[in-house]
């Protein structure tokens, strides 16, 4: 409250604070909070302020609350939003009308600059953010069309120019390639600044707080300006760096500094030893690991140990998992990735995540690294290294660079490491092929090869091919695994389905895959009528399979499903068949509910029989949602599960009498 009523309400507003709360709590829907920058908020201002109660929905809670933030810094906000978009960067076309924009009167230059972008995938990734395209436009005409190769280069050489024009301007005798001791001087002065503020995450420094930091020096450089704040109460005066990022760049340049200083010793080691483990640094870390290039093993050490130790206690899997991940990025920094992959593979854990709301050339770089040295390797101890691969929110892969994504599927075709993937999403993207013709699925681009052994998918929205995004049905992905031969065990689950059959693309999957162990599927809500009709020809496909021997289906119960299409007699009769001819199934999981008819006493009979017969093999039955006729057949249901097998580990059937309100 204290910030809106000291920034946003003009000293002409006669209205005190009391009476502006109140107005808000009791006209909470007509008002909207937006926190614009949350990762720039002080570490301190997090704690003490109410801000957080504010996004989570602890007060206010009928208020709309919108909050923009770099990625790095989303965590705190995203489990619990409502909602979340994506900036996804500049289009090729869009680059090519700014590098237009700015060489208005030199047209080739703009085409040249334009080629010579879209040719290199850093370059690429890089000038997606409109800020750093505009420092291309920059370097490009200052350094005579020359380019910087990383992210680490190109703000090494937005500085080296600022300090060039500053030198320029007071006449200070430089060569462009190094600086006078005072200039060193200056730029480590704004570096220490740069990591002081960092380490709290503190953007705005106030101009009475700078100890021994002039402003008379500091501003005429150019990378921090001095601005007040907007608050009619505590206003001050501050200076800040021209952006976040460019902050994050000095805070690496002084460190990279110390770290060469002190090669050893307490101050590396604290150094080290914070930069690593706290993830609201990992821009700091990406640059520090860039500027210290085929020198940075320490830095990739320290990974090594930090990981090592939460992969031995595991209190925090997000934690390691995170760590796992800046590793890769750090590693793909250096530029210099293949040789020191040596370095980091000990620490790679058994499963890796490719996030995609995190993705980035460093990380593709690192993770191509580790794989080729993996698939090298003969170290014994690494044998159950970075045997599962995470492609986590999926749904983006729409996004990627088409060379970037050519490179990602060379490495995977290739591969000898990758056993398992797990894939995870609001839906499961068809990608666009290099001319943007032919759609392509997610797995098949991936995972081109026969290698995989398991495979799982969470789909946490929908398996829908309706709508502007072109997404895989259910079908769609029963059918691409068809191709994965080798496959062992396969689960999917997704929240929403709406097609009119995937029954067949199920039982053509099973036909096909001989080598299948174990299958799994859950569908939560069913948009159509159809969905699980034909359901007994899934059941065929698993009676006559060769090797299945773990089965669990779970179908949606959902009032949208109005023409209920399953014989439960016919159904269960069917599992019956199941239980006595296949001698290989050990597990079978059903679980049911728009069956349109009860199970008759025949079919339950029936059901009995087999699992008696085959009493030696089977070890777990769980059947839920068919409903029977009357009590005297419910009682029947009690005395199969009162006679379960010694030799079974579980028997579950939950077949309730039938009622009128038995389907709600």
């Amino acid at each position: 409250m204290d910030s809106v009523y000291d920034q946003l309400l003009g000293d002409n507003l006669d209205i005190s604070k009391t009476e502006l709360k109140e107005y808000i709590k009791h006209h909470q829907e007509k008002v909207c909070f937006i926190l614009d920058g949350f990762d720039e908020l002080n570490v301190e201002y997090q704690k003490n302020s109410d801000v957080l109660d504010l996004i989570k929905g602890k007060i206010f809670y009928g208020s709309t609350v919108l909050v923009t933030s770099r990625p790095l810094k989303l965590r705190e906000v995203l489990k619990d939003s409502d909602a979340f978009y994506k900036i996804v960067g500049f289009r090729q076309d869009q680059k090519d009308e700014i590098f237009q924009k700015y060489f208005i009167n030199d047209s080739n230059s703009a085409n040249e600059l334009s080629a010579t972008v879209s040719k290199n995938h850093y370059l690429k990734e890089i000038t997606e953010n409109p800020l750093n395209a505009l420092l291309i436009c920059v370097l490009w005409e200052d350094n005579n069309q020359r380019l910087p190769k990383t992210k680490t280069e190109l703000y090494g050489e937005v500085v080296k120019s600022i300090t060039k024009r500053y030198c320029a301007k007071f006449d200070i005798k430089c060569d462009g390639r190094s600086f006078p001791a005072s200039m060193d001087v200056l730029l480590l002065s704004q570096g220490r600044l740069a990591w002081k503020g960092s380490k709290i995450n503190k953007f705005h420094f106030d101009i009475d707080d700078m100890e021994g930091e002039k402003t008379t020096d500091v501003l005429p450089l150019g990378m921090m300006v001095q601005g007040e704040t907007d608050s009619r109460t505590s206003g001050y005066a501050y200076v800040s760096f021209l952006h976040p990022t460019l902050q994050e760049f000095m805070a690496a340049y002084y460190i990279h500094h110390m770290l060469t200083l002190h090669k050893e010793g307490a101050l590396t080691a604290e150094l080290l030893n914070t930069i690593v483990k706290r993830e609201e640094l990992e821009g700091i870390l990406i640059f520090l690991c860039g500027l210290s290039g085929d020198q940075a093993k320490p830095l990739l050490d320290d990974f090594h140990d930090a990981t090592n130790e939460k992969a031995l206690t595991m209190k925090e899997e997000y934690v390691l998992k995170s760590l796992v991940r800046r590793c890769l990025t750090c590693l793909g920094a250096t530029n210099v990735a293949a040789k020191l992959a040596d370095t980091v593979a000990p620490a790679m854990p058994e499963e890796v995540v490719f996030d995609f709301d995190y993705l980035s050339v460093e990380w593709t770089e690192g993770f191509i690294a580790i794989v080729q040295f993996l698939q090298k390797s003969s170290d014994d101890t690494l044998q159950k290294t970075f045997r599962t691969l995470v492609l986590a929110s999926i749904h983006w892969a729409v996004d990627i660079p088409r060379d970037m994504l050519v490179r990602f599927r060379s490495v995977l075709e290739s591969t000898t490491v990758v056993e398992s993937v797990i894939m995870t999403g609001w839906s499961m993207p068809l990608l666009p092929t290099a001319n943007n013709t032919v759609l392509r699925s997610s797995l098949s681009e991936f995972f081109p090869d026969d290698r995989l052994k398991k495979v799982k998918i969470t789909v946490h929205a929908a398996a829908d091919a309706v709508g502007p995004l072109k997404c895989m049905t259910l079908s769609d992905m029963f059918d691409d695994l068809r191709k994965k031969r080798n496959v062992n065990e396969i689960s999917i689950s997704v929240f929403t389905a709406s097609e009119t059959s995937y029954c067949g693309a199920i039982s053509r999957l099973l036909q096909s895959q001989t080598s299948l162990k174990s299958f799994a599927l859950d569908v939560s809500l069913l948009h159509t009528t159809q969905g699980c009709q034909d359901f007994r020809v899934v059941l065929d496909a698993i009676k006559n399979h060769q090797s299945l021997y773990s089965v669990s289906m779970k179908q949606p119960a959902d009032a949208i499903v109005s023409d209920r299409t399953h014989n439960a007699s016919a159904v269960l009769i069917s599992i019956a068949q199941i239980i006595r001819e296949n001698r290989i199934l050990t597990s079978f999981h059903l679980h049911i509910w728009n069956c349109n008819s009860p199970c008759s006493r025949f079919a339950l009979t029936e059901l009995a029989e087999a699992i008696r017969s085959n009493r030696d093999i089977l070890k777990e039955v769980t059947i839920y949602g068919f409903p029977v006729e009357n009590e005297s057949d419910q009682d029947v249901v009690y005395d199969i599960m009162r006679n379960k097998p010694s030799t079974m580990r579980t028997l579950e059937l939950s077949m309730d009498t039938r009622s009128p309100f038995s389907y709600l």
